[in-house]
């Protein structure tokens, strides 16, 4: 048992909530670094084409 579960519930919640949204924003910023890698790799691969 951890200490965190050991906290009564109305401390609990906003913690656990918390957590879920730090995930989900390192899950957004990390899809977002992601496109913007792969739009850089498609555009360079374009300008190469041109060349």
């Amino acid at each position: 048992m951890t200490s965190i579960e050991r906290l009564p519930s109305k401390l609990l919640e906003p913690l656990k909530s918390k957590l879920k949204q730090t995930k989900l924003n390192n899950q957004v910023h990390g899809h977002k670094s992601e496109g913007a890698e792969s739009h850089v790799q498609s555009m360079n691969r374009t300008a190469m084409q041109h060349i």
